[in-house]
């Protein structure tokens, strides 16, 4: 009995290992580690009896099937072989590889980039499948080859931020430098972007990040091809995000709540841009957006000098929420037309200087008077050693006036409207300035010069409780006056029946209201009448 079972065990040892040598030759071979390999779909393998099967080289959309056991050098090459790989055409690259560590000089990254160079074709490449070591998309500054040869990138899905660089070494390692034929980029889930990462390629036509949240500075400067941006999503920028974008025409950035200094610099046809949140459009913003057309953002509060100088494009410029305009804002605006402010209670040194178009201006400012007296009492007591006429100094050593070149600066007065310097300089066809609620609003030197030849001018009085009719210090008409300036016609919503502040020669010495120190400056060169409305 127990040599029968002996003998069985024996039997099923022999059948065992005769089983196993024969399924050894049914197993595939496994690659060597240095061969990266592209498989087909598992659920739908090639089957070469099957014409959906079938390469089209017609079709840059059906790659040609690739022999699993091929290194990526030989997959690339095999994809190249059959297809044109022009500008116009270019060849489809649709990788589903690991590229690991992108700055590795042993990574398939490095692998593909020569393998497009050696293949001399232009591509378009598509790394959406392809796998990271990392969350960053890094091209790594130091390759040279086949970035120049690449005319559309898809980044990885698995992509969530471009690398940036410092602006000290922006010129020689910015992250897409030597793609200089490149005009298409996209990204599904890029979020972020580092500075300079695009700047100075000046093929690029279009870009798609529609995750995009936030980018740093100089991110897309001196892209002259872009055309649009279209960024559902982004809430922030550096500086300098899209100067120079000289053919950039449409910006929609609706959820974008500040334009930072110098964004649009230079966008000479940016001719609509939608940025319905922004609550800050500061300095140089769209310095020089010669085609844009309008200018209304309902939520901005502050504009920085020099936003919108030389829009030469723009017509309105309505901004119900701004408080201050600051110095050159609307500079050089040469078709401006209308312009809006509800809130606005300062109005920077040449701030509308040369809108030799606009016409209408509005304020609708009431400040809240915190002072009591006449409104230049503070200042007068604090300079009682200029002449506001001539601009003289009192020397108090000699006791004799010197020449002072500098004008007499505008009085701190926190609680009036104030326009500074040649504000309105050079307006010709400025017809109605209507500030109708302020309760004493001082104009700086030159603040209306050179604005035509006569002017409706609308301006708060009352008994004297509040206005003391609008005294100044400087010869706001200029200095000399133009002499093609013959009119002001004051208009009021005074509701009180006595004399008007406006007339009053002065509760101060030397300071009367607005009409008697036109007419005494300006040696009644300038007809005023004063008109209260019902």
């Amino acid at each position: 009995m127990i040599k029968a079972l002996k003998l069985f065990c024996l039997i099923v040892f022999v059948l065992i290992f005769i089983f196993s040598l024969s399924g050894c030759d049914e197993l595939d071979e496994t690659p060597g580690e240095d061969e990266d390999i592209i498989y087909d779909d598992p659920d739908n393998p090639f089957d070469p009896d099957d014409p959906s099967d079938l390469d089209d080289p017609s079709d840059p959309s059906d790659p040609p099937d690739i022999d699993v056991n091929l290194t990526l050098e030989e997959i690339i090459a095999a994809m190249l072989s059959e297809q044109e790989g022009t500008k116009d055409t270019p060849a489809v690259l649709k990788l589903d590889v690991e590229i690991g560590n992108m700055t590795d000089t042993n990574n398939n990254w490095h692998r593909i980039l020569k393998s497009i160079e050696t293949g001399g074709k232009y591509v378009d490449l598509d790394l959406s499948a392809c796998a990271m070591l990392y969350y960053f998309f890094d091209p790594d500054y130091r390759i040279t080859g086949g970035k120049n040869l690449i005319i559309k990138i898809t980044l990885p899905d698995a992509a969530t931020e471009i690398i940036g660089v410092e602006i000290n070494v922006a010129n020689e390692q910015r992250a897409f430098i030597r793609f200089t034929n490149l005009e298409f980029v996209s990204g599904k889930n890029i979020i972020h972007i580092g500075s300079y990462a695009f700047r100075n390629l000046i093929r690029l036509k279009e870009v798609d990040f529609q995750n995009l949240i936030n980018i740093d500075s100089t991110v897309f400067a001196n892209c002259t091809s872009l055309t649009k941006i279209d960024f559902p999503l982004l809430d922030s920028t550096g500086e300098y995000s899209f100067s120079g974008c000289s053919n950039l025409k449409t910006a929609n950035l609706p959820e974008l709540t500040k334009v930072k200094p110098y964004t649009f610099y230079e966008c000479s046809n940016l001719e609509t841009a939608y940025i319905p949140k922004t609550t800050l459009i500061d300095q140089y913003a769209f310095y020089n957006c010669s085609s844009l057309t309008e200018a209304n953002f309902p939520l901005v509060e502050i504009l920085g000098n020099e936003a919108f100088r030389n829009c030469e494009s723009l017509t309105e410029a309505i901004f119900p929420s701004v408080k201050t305009i600051n110095q050159r804002t609307f500079m050089g605006c040469k078709k401006l037309v209308y312009a809006s402010f509800l809130l606005a209670e300062k109005i920077g040194n040449e701030a509308f200087k040369n809108c030799v178009n606009l016409q209408t201006a509005e304020f609708h400012a009431d400040p809240i008077r915190t002072t009591t007296g006449h409104p230049l009492q503070p200042w007068i007591n604090a300079n009682m050693d200029y002449d506001p006429i001539n601009f003289n100094h009192l020397d108090r050593n000699t006791w004799s006036w010197k020449e002072e070149r500098q004008p007499v600066p505008s009085p701190v007065t926190l609680d009036s409207f104030i326009i500074h310097s040649d504000a309105f300089n050079g307006c010709k066809g400025l017809a109605i300035l209507g500030i109708r609620n302020a309760w004493n609003v001082y104009f700086a030197a030159s603040s209306l010069a050179n604005i035509g030849s006569k002017l409706n001018l609308h301006l708060y009085d009352d008994n004297g409780d509040n206005s003391y009719g609008h005294p100044q210090l400087e010869p706001f008409l200029g200095n000399p006056l133009d002499p093609s300036f013959t009119e002001i016609k004051i208009y009021t919503n005074s509701i009180h029946q006595g004399q008007s502040q406006l007339e009053k020669q002065s509760a101060t010495p030397g300071y009367p209201g607005l009409a008697p120190d036109i007419k005494s400056r300006y040696e009644n060169k300038v007809s005023v009448e004063i008109e209260r409305l019902p």
